[in-house]
């Protein structure tokens, strides 16, 4: 009897998005790892379209450059909620599905603490950021051709957060440096179950499987913060690569019986995994200017997420890379209105999918290069303000999505798209 590919495999398993696992007759999916995904952090800053690097004045510098936390002058508590709503649209072969998701979760809780100093400046700060989101619920249903009935669905729950301890210094009255260590720790339950019948009458398949993951990490940014004039800052953050272990359970319940070649597959096991994930370095760069109000910032971020390493580079059967380097571009503007205690703030976001293939055949394993009608792009509106001097309330509404499209040799075309509205609330105390 084939060997099921994947089957103790649990990234290939559990973080796949769109594909399934088969026998070793088919081609195999690569992996989509939505640990890649990381939409940002920080009321404020993701009200300006995330764009803070040169600007990190509050305890999400641990998170974003953690040389901003030199600027505090004041003991700082923080507390944030997110509103999350995804719609996601899949349509396979002519037939389009639409599923929505929504979920509500505390999205950080933070502190920072400046000593007193004879010159210049020292502040250490706590933090847990919520990360990643593994959140998703996929439909996908068609028929037609040699296809008489197909149908996927996968549900999945769950998180990676960041658990941060770091401090800031001024080494000199025009230069910040910082340093963040980093835990990540989270984990998903997934349910998936896929459904396939050819109109031959004999190529069929039914899956149904489920899986508990638990995700470590541990990792660390570097930053600093210059100001180049005294209307104007460059921000800096490094960081470093992120080495995951995953571990977990799984059961599966799988018939296939198929005709290339004549296979005959009937498993039902439980079965445990631990895997090693490492992703690569990160760099941004941010500039951030300030003048009678106004606050304008721009960040860049680039990572080489082809250097992902699950036991060597993930690539496809013909070794072409199955991620692409990413460049996220940020611009953001925020207006602090005269003698009042508002300030409003709008931003813009530019952030490639990195994940090149999309499903197109899951029953043979086929996929295509995507092409995007749409990469994914968000816009961002926000304000604050500041009640009794010491407690400010900030909200920001993040809209976005993105649209991709792929065919098959067979001529089997997929096209998904996904929209996803946010909305985040926090309340920060200044002592």
């Amino acid at each position: 009897m084939p060997k099921l590919r994947g089957i103790a495999n649990g990234l290939v398993w559990v973080l796949v998005t769109l594909a399934t696992q088969s026998v070793e007759s088919r081609a195999t999916i690569p992996p989509d790892v939505p640990l890649v995904n990381r939409p940002g952090v920080g009321t404020r800053a993701l009200g300006m379209g995330g764009a803070s690097v040169g600007v990190s004045e509050d305890y999400h510098a641990l998170a974003i450059n953690p040389a901003g936390l030199a600027q505090l002058r004041r003991v700082e508590f923080g507390l944030e909620f997110k509103r999350k709503s995804i719609t996601s649209d899949a349509t396979y072969l002519g037939e389009t599905h639409s599923v929505p998701l929504d979920k509500t979760r505390i999205q950080s809780i933070g502190f920072a603490y400046p000593f007193p100093t004879y010159r210049g400046a020292l502040v250490v700060g706590m933090s847990y950021q919520r990360v990643a989101d593994l959140d998703q619920d996929y439909y996908r249903a068609g028929r037609g051709g040699e296809i008489q009935s197909e149908v996927e669905t996968i549900f999945e729950e769950g998180s990676v957060g960041a658990y941060q301890a770091g401090f800031a210094v001024a080494a000199s009255p025009k230069l910040n440096l910082g340093a963040t260590a980093t835990f990540y720790s989270g984990g998903s339950d997934r349910e998936r179950s896929f459904t396939y019948r050819s109109t031959n009458g004999i190529d069929r398949e039914r899956t149904n499987t489920t899986q508990e993951m638990d995700i470590h990490a541990i990792s660390g940014s570097l930053g600093a913060l210059v100001q180049l004039r005294p209307d104007l800052r460059l921000g800096l953050s490094l960081h470093l690569p992120e080495s995951f272990t995953l571990e977990g359970s799984g059961d599966d319940d799988i018939v296939r019986v198929g005709t290339e070649p004549p296979d005959t597959l009937d498993i039902l096991e439980p079965y445990t995994f631990s895997d090693e994930l490492t992703l690569p370095a990160r760099f941004s760069a941010g500039l951030a200017w300030t003048r009678n109000g106004w606050l304008a910032s721009a960040d860049a971020a680039i990572a080489d997420w082809k250097q992902i390493d699950y036991y060597g580079p993930l690539r496809t059967e013909e070794r072409e890379y199955v991620y692409r380097t990413e460049v996220d571009l940020r611009l953001g503007v925020e207006y602090t209105f005269p003698n009042t205690p508002l300030r409003l703030r709008a931003g813009y976001a530019s952030q490639p999918v990195a994940y090149r293939p999309i499903a197109t055949d899951v029953f043979r394993g086929e996929f295509a290069f995507a092409d995007f009608e749409q990469d994914r792009r968000t816009w961002a509106f926000g304000g604050s303000v500041l009640l009794e001097e010491s407690m400010m309330l900030e909200a920001a509404y993040v809209t976005g999505g993105y649209e991709r499209r792929g065919r098959s040799p067979r001529g089997v075309e997929t096209i998904e798209k996904l929209d996803q509205n946010d909305l985040l609330v926090g309340v920060t105390f200044r002592l």
